[in-house]
């Protein structure tokens, strides 16, 4: 009996694992199919929030002259007023652990653990629970990816390597897309150029 039920949860556990990684995969592909960046972000964040059954999910960009954590993209209902806001990178906050690599676990009803996300608007919309990991292009920090509960729930450390591993076919997501917009750019540059040279060969 006891062989049995090890078994049982193994299979569970494989099963699970595969519907993750099929998730991952799908989720990966349509991350990488686009190329604008704010269509990718925006998608990002709905994949975060889908992936962890969360009720909001967000993408965030790290502003090095600010030294903030800014919400880029935001999915899920009301989800679009938390747009905009910054999370402060300096010593002792959740955004100098996501600086460091490290994912950030936050509750409300802890008081051990404090939402740590301060914010008039996270308490009007009762956000009780949330998960927040770095995204990071080797040593370089990019930003976060987060997702938010309004029901009481305990993310694990589970849930957060999870989000990780959605965080590495980001980056490369990101990387494609400022690449495509630098590529963009010197297309238009080139095209200035171009439209110059035939208008002064005309006036000439």
């Amino acid at each position: 009996d006891q062989m049995r039920l090890q078994l049982k949860d193994s299979y569970t556990e494989i099963s699970r694992r595969e519907k993750e990684a099929v998730t991952l995969y799908e989720l990966g592909t349509k991350i990488s199919a686009s190329l604008e960046q704010s269509e990718l972000l925006h998608s990002v964040a709905e994949a975060a929030r889908e992936l962890l059954s969360a009720d909001i999910g967000f993408v965030g960009l790290f502003s090095e002259a600010s030294q903030e954590i800014i919400i880029k993209a935001a999915a899920g209902a009301r989800a679009e007023a938390h747009r905009g806001m910054s999370m402060p990178v300096c010593p002792g906050t959740p955004g100098d652990a996501l600086l460091k690599g490290l994912p950030v676990i936050a509750e409300a009803y802890d008081q051990n653990n404090l939402l740590h996300f301060g914010s008039s608007l996270i308490a009007e919309e009762r956000i009780v629970s949330a998960l927040a990991v770095p995204l990071k292009l080797g040593e370089s920090f990019l930003g976060m990816i987060q997702v938010m509960s309004r029901d009481r729930r305990q993310f694990t450390q589970a849930d957060a390597q999870l989000l990780m591993r959605l965080g590495y076919h980001v980056v490369v997501a990101i990387e494609n897309a400022q690449l495509y917009q630098q590529l963009r750019y010197l297309a238009t540059l080139e095209e200035r150029d171009r439209l110059g040279r035939e208008m002064h060969d005309h006036l000439a």
